[in-house]
């Protein structure tokens, strides 16, 4: 290789270290005037040599020359940027010549920060625990990753309307990393309050008329009651173990619906058929829930004029008074309660007659005698001249008017002022030659008498009429 080869590689290799040694970062300048934006360095420059309170406008804007101008003072000032890129990890707008820096990792905030994740770690079924679950090993709420589960509290039940589900309350801590969502790292479940809860309701529909006359309509009633308590878990062998803590946990749902048909016969008399189905669902302590459902049919029927034309009930399932059975079921009882038959129930005129149920018979008569007297008692032309004869009579007359004396002391010269007048004060002065004052007090004996019979005047009248309308005067 010659020697002037060699002086020429020699020079480009020179050239290139001392243009990579060279390389800058982008800042812009005017003159002496730098700055990190065309903004920073025109604002720069125009305070400097005329105030903070002079205002700039641009006239031009390029890639690596933006022009400015201040009216009235100087133009075309050429703004100038130089270097070769932005710091490594910054972005340059274009919009404003700068370049501006990375965003800080949000999730590096959340280092060591907790947040709360309800898990269901399994299920009742049939009195036994079955799908136990583990909760996940890892959570990804807004992004950030957060690991290490640890229970915070006792397990507990009946999360959104879930009767057969054990649920656990975990904390997850923040590890300061990103994620996405997915099976592995799902997001968190916001723990329920565990809160005992209550709740009831009652709708019914309008009345309808069907082709045959007759009058429908329908009730539905719910009464609902929930403790999530407190259920101590693990699992043995792979299988899922919970005991009972305090409270227990517990639950009753009752549902009643009412079905009414009304039925008016052509000559006046009516008959009313009801059908009432209870459900009632129980779930308590660690045991499934069981549900019973009690049938109630009763008929009861209004002649033409008004009067009971009896009535009649049976019932049929585990709710019914006294154990009664479900007429259903395979095994009748033959000890049955029969039915009761009542007439003459809601007229007071009328003698009741009742058969069947002795207790129910004995309610029917007690509620009758209720409202029989309820209504007599508040028949006041019937009992008009019993009452004006209670309140008839010398005892009840009302007192003429009369006088009243009034009392001695008004004309026996009682006085509340002392009988005479306090003597004159006299005091000297040493100054002016020792001269001698004296200060009377006849003016405000004066005034306090007059003031004193206008007190005692309006006193007394006072006074009388005071006792006078105690007395019954006007």
């Amino acid at each position: 290789m010659s020697k002037t080869v060699r002086a020429l590689l020699a020079a480009y290799l020179l050239l290139l270290c001392t243009s990579v040694a060279s390389a800058t970062e982008y800042y812009w300048h005017f003159g002496t005037t730098q700055g990190v934006s065309p903004d920073a360095v025109a604002r720069a420059y125009v305070t400097a040599t005329w105030g903070a309170s002079q205002a700039y406008y641009w006239q031009s804007k390029a890639e690596t020359v933006w022009v400015f101008g201040v009216q009235g003072k100087s133009y075309d000032n050429r703004v100038l940027r130089v270097g070769d890129s932005c710091p490594q990890n910054y972005t340059y707008d274009a919009e404003t010549g700068q370049c501006n820096a990375p965003e800080p990792d949000k999730c590096e905030a959340t280092k060591g920060q907790s947040i709360a994740h309800a898990h269901k770690v399994g299920d009742i079924k049939d009195g036994h625990f079955v799908n136990p679950s583990e909760p996940p090993a890892a959570m990804c709420a807004g992004s950030c990753l957060y690991s290490s589960p640890a229970t915070t509290t006792d397990a507990y039940r009946f999360v959104s309307g879930d009767p057969a589900g054990i649920w656990q309350n975990y904390s997850y801590l923040g590890t300061g990393a990103s994620c996405t969502a997915s099976t592995d790292t799902p997001e968190p479940s916001t723990p329920a309050d565990r809160k005992p809860t209550s709740s009831k309701s009652n709708e019914c529909t309008n009345k309808v008329e069907d082709a045959e006359g007759r009058v429908h309509y329908s009730c539905l009633s719910t009464d609902s009651a929930t403790e999530p308590g407190n259920l101590k878990c693990g699992t043995a062998n792979g299988e899922l173990v919970c005991t009972t803590g305090k409270p227990s946990p517990s639950k009753k749902d009752t549902q009643t619906k009412t079905e009414v048909t009304e039925t008016t016969a052509l000559d006046g008399s009516s008959t009313t058929n009801t059908t009432t189905t209870t459900t009632v669902t129980n779930c308590t302590g660690t045991n499934a829930c069981t549900s019973t459902t009690t049938v109630n049919n009763s008929t009861s029927k209004t002649n033409a004029d008004g009067t009971s034309g009896g009535s009649s009930s049976n019932c049929t399932g585990a709710g019914c008074k006294n154990g009664s059975k479900d007429d259903t079921s395979d095994e009748q009882q033959d000890d049955e309660e029969p039915e009761r038959t009542a007439s003459g129930d809601t007229d007071c005129a009328a003698a009741l007659a009742c058969e069947g149920d002795a207790i129910d018979c004995a309610m029917v008569r007690q509620q009758k005698q209720l409202r029989c007297e309820v209504k007599d008692q508040g028949d006041f032309p019937k009992h008009k001249d019993e009452v004006k004869g209670l309140i008839s009579g010398s005892q009840f007359a009302q007192e003429e008017d009369g006088q009243i004396e009034a009392p001695s002391f008004l004309n026996q010269g009682s006085r509340f002022l002392p009988a005479t007048c306090p003597a004159a004060k006299s005091f000297s002065l040493q100054t002016n030659g020792g001269r001698t004052f004296q200060l009377s007090y006849e003016p405000l004996c004066a005034a306090a008498s007059d003031l004193g019979v206008l007190f005692l005047i309006g006193t007394s009248v006072f006074c009388a009429l005071y006792v006078g309308r105690a007395f019954g005067g006007e």
